[in-house]
C-alpha cells in the first residue's frame, strides 16, 4: 500500500488468511491512489475480492491438466508396446505367407494364401492407422523434403491399386499432364499414403462403373509447381450434410458403412492431416448414388536428376549377390528363421545372434558388411548394443534397425544412436532389400572415391606432407611438433564431432566440422574436405540424417588409417 501511494501506481495485491473456523481464504486487493492538484496523495480507493474458489478452479485447472498430459504419455506408452507386441507375430504372419506363395502351390493353396496376405494385409493397415492417428495427434510426424520420381510413384500406386479394382471389374485409369516435371523434392512416402487412401476409399465403395486419376498442372512459379490430384468414382457417393464430418477421425458415413465395408474410419482424417502437413488441401464432391470425387492440391519444387539417387534391383543384384554378409540381431525365433530365409533368398550370407552380447563377440572375432539390428533383446536392447559397437568397438558397418515398434521419434533415435537406416516390421522383402543395397552402394561408393583420391595424391602413402615442410623451410623440429599436434587435436576433433552429431547440436556440428577442414591441409588430407564440408552446409541447414552418418564413417575410416602412419613417421624420421 505504501509503494501505491508513493508511486501512485494502482495496487494489485494478493494473499491469504486464515479464517475463524481455521480455512484457509485467498483475497485479492485492486486499488487506486487519487492525488490532489498539488500531487499529494489524498485517497485509495479500491476493493477487496474473495477469490478462493476461482483459486480452486485454477488448481483444479492445472491437476487436469497434468492428468491430462500424463494420459497422452499412458496412451503414447500403451500404443508403443502394442506395436511391438502386435507387429512382431504380424511380421512372421505376413513374412512366412509371402515366402510361401514363392513356393510351388496348386490352385486351392494358392488361393488359401493369398487369402492369408489379404487378411495380414487389412489388419497391418489398420495398425498403421491407429499409429499414424497417434503420431499426428502429437504433433510428431514428420515430413520429408527428397527428389523422387513423381510419375514413376503415381504409376506405383495404380499398378498397386488396380489388381483390386480388377477384381470388382472396374475401370481404372490415371491421367497426367504430359506438363508435370519429372523429378520434384517432397515427401513421396506420405504422398503414396494419401493416393492409396483416397483410391482405395474409391474402390471400396464403388460396386460399377469407374475410377479415375487425373493429376493436373495448376501452374509454376520460381520452379515450384502447383498440382492437383483427384480421385473420381462412380461409388455410393456422400450426403451433401457428411462432406465436412467425414474428415473427422473414426467418422463414417453412417453405422451401416462400417458393417458393410470395415475400415477404422481414419483413413481421411489422416489424409487431410498429411496433406495439410505438406502445406495442402483436400477438398471433396459428392452426391449420392452418383459418385465422389477427392481433390488435392500441393506445391512441389522441381528437382534435376543430378539430384536423385536411384539404383535399381537389377544392379544392386548383379554387383552383392552372394558376396555380402550380414549379421542379424534377433531374439524371437520365428524372426529369426523369416529374415534369415528372406535373405538366403537375395543371395547373402547370414550369421544369427541371439543377443548383444553374442553379436559383439561375434564381431570382435570377423567384420560383416551389414548389420541388422533388433531394438529389443533381452539382455542389451539395439540402442546400448549399436553404442558399444561405434564407441568401444571402432567399428563403421552400416547398421540397419529393424522393430516392431513404430512411434513417433524411434526412426531419429535410432539415427541418433549411430545406425544408419530404420525400417519397422513387418517389413517388405523389397523394402528391406533397398535398404541394404543402397547402403552398400553408397558405403563402396564414397570408399571407392576415397581411394582414387588418395591413388591420385601418392601411391603409397595416405598423407602429404609437402604443404607442412613448405611451411617450416626446414625446421624439422616445428615439424614434429605440428604433427603431434595434428595427431591429438584431430583425433579429439573427430570424436566430438560425433557426439555433436548424435545429439544434433547443429551449431557444434557446424563447428567441428570446419575445424577439422581447417586442419586437413597440415597431413595433405584434402580429399576428405568434401564431406565434411556437406556435413558442415547440412548443419548450418539444421539437417542431420542418415547421410550425415555415412559421410561421418568415411571420414573417420580415412582418419584412423591415417594416424598409424603419421605415427611411424614421427618414430623413424623425427626421433
Amino acid at each position: 500500500i505504501d509503494f501505491a501511494i508513493q508511486s501512485g501506481e494502482a495496487m494489485n495485491l494478493e494473499h491469504r488468511i486464515i479464517s475463524n473456523d481455521g480455512s484457509i481464504k485467498h483475497l485479492l486487493g485492486i486499488g487506486k491512489v487519487y492525488k490532489d492538484v498539488n500531487g499529494k496523495a489524498i485517497l485509495l480507493r479500491g476493493t477487496v475480492q474473495d477469490v478462493t474458489e476461482s483459486k480452486r478452479i485454477e488448481r483444479e485447472i492445472i491437476r487436469a491438466k497434468e492428468l491430462a498430459e500424463q494420459a497422452v504419455l499412458a496412451k503414447n506408452s500403451f500404443l508403443a508396446n502394442m506395436s511391438h507386441e502386435i507387429r512382431t507375430p504380424m511380421n512372421a504372419i505376413i513374412g512366412f505367407t509371402d515366402l510361401l506363395s514363392q513356393t510351388m502351390l496348386d490352385t486351392v493353396q494358392n488361393e488359401f494364401v493369398e487369402s492369408v496376405k489379404i487378411a495380414g494385409d487389412n489388419l497391418l493397415s489398420i495398425i498403421n492407422d491407429i499409429l499414424d492417428f497417434s503420431k499426428i495427434e502429437s504433433g510428431k510426424m514428420t515430413i520429408e523434403n527428397q527428389p523422387f520420381r513423381i510419375r514413376e510413384t503415381l504409376k506405383q500406386v495404380h499398378k498397386l491399386l488396380k489388381v483390386k479394382a480388377d477384381e470388382k471389374k472396374l475401370e481404372f485409369n490415371l491421367i497426367m499432364d504430359t506438363s508435370i516435371p519429372e523429378v520434384v523434392c517432397g515427401d513421396y512416402v506420405r504422398l503414396s499414403q494419401v493416393m492409396i487412401n483416397l483410391v482405395g476409399n474409391s474402390i471400396k465403395f464403388t460396386e460399377s462403373g469407374s475410377i479415375i486419376i487425373h493429376v493436373k498442372n495448376l501452374g509454376e512459379i520460381d520452379s515450384v509447381f502447383s498440382l492437383g490430384f483427384s480421385v473420381k468414382d462412380t461409388g455410393i457417393g456422400i450426403p451433401q450434410e457428411k462432406h465436412d464430418s467425414i474428415f473427422e477421425r473414426f467418422t463414417q458415413v453412417n453405422n451401416d458403412t462400417h458393417r458393410k465395408y470395415g475400415g477404422t474410419g481414419l483413413g481421411l482424417s489422416i489424409s487431410k492431416s498429411l496433406v495439410e502437413l505438406m502445406g495442402g488441401t483436400l477438398s471433396v464432391q459428392s452426391d449420392m448414388n452418383v459418385g465422389s470425387e477427392f481433390s488435392v492440391k500441393l506445391k512441389f519444387e522441381k528437382a534435376g536428376e543430378a539430384n536423385l539417387f536411384i539404383k535399381s534391383k537389377e544392379t544392386a543384384v548383379k554387383k552383392f549377390l552372394g558376396k555380402s554378409s550380414v549379421l542379424v540381431f534377433e531374439d524371437n525365433i520365428l524372426n529369426q528363421r523369416l529374415v534369415k530365409n528372406v535373405l538366403k533368398n537375395f543371395g547373402f550370407e547370414v550369421t544369427l545372434a541371439t543377443t548383444g552380447k553374442d553379436g559383439i563377440e561375434l564381431l570382435m572375432k570377423r567384420s560383416y558388411d551389414i548389420i541388422l539390428m533388433d531394438l529389443q533383446m533381452p539382455d542389451k536392447d539395439g540402442y546400448m548394443v549399436t553404442d558399444a559397437i561405434r564407441n568401444d568397438l571402432k567399428i563403421n558397418t552400416p547398421i540397419i534397425a529393424m522393430t516392431a515398434h513404430s512411434m513417433s521419434g524411434e526412426r531419429e533415435k535410432c539415427l541418433s544412436y549411430g545406425m544408419n537406416d530404420y525400417l519397422s516390421k513387418p517389413f517388405k522383402q523389397n523394402e528391406l532389400f533397398q535398404k541394404i543395397s543402397d547402403l552398400l552402394f553408397k558405403m563402396s561408393e564414397l570408399l571407392e572415391k576415397t581411394n582414387a583420391n588418395n591413388e591420385e595424391q601418392t601411391e603409397e602413402k595416405s598423407y602429404n606432407l609437402d604443404y607442412l615442410k613448405e611451411l617450416s623451410a626446414g625446421n624439422v623440429g616445428f615439424e614434429k611438433e605440428m604433427i603431434e599436434i595434428f595427431i591429438n587435436k584431430v583425433s579429439t576433433d573427430i570424436e566430438l564431432l560425433y557426439l555433436a552429431i548424435k545429439k544434433k547440436d547443429y551449431k557444434s556440428v557446424k563447428d567441428q566440422a570446419h575445424e577439422l577442414i581447417s586442419s586437413l591441409p597440415i597431413a595433405g588430407l584434402t580429399d576428405v574436405e568434401p564431406p565434411l564440408m556437406e556435413i558442415e552446409i547440412d548443419a548450418g541447414k539444421k539437417i542431420i540424417n542418415k547421410e550425415t552418418y555415412l559421410k561421418f564413417e568415411i571420414v573417420k575410416a580415412r582418419l584412423n588409417n591415417c594416424f598409424p602412419e603419421l605415427r611411424k613417421v614421427l618414430n623413424e624420421e623425427y626421433k
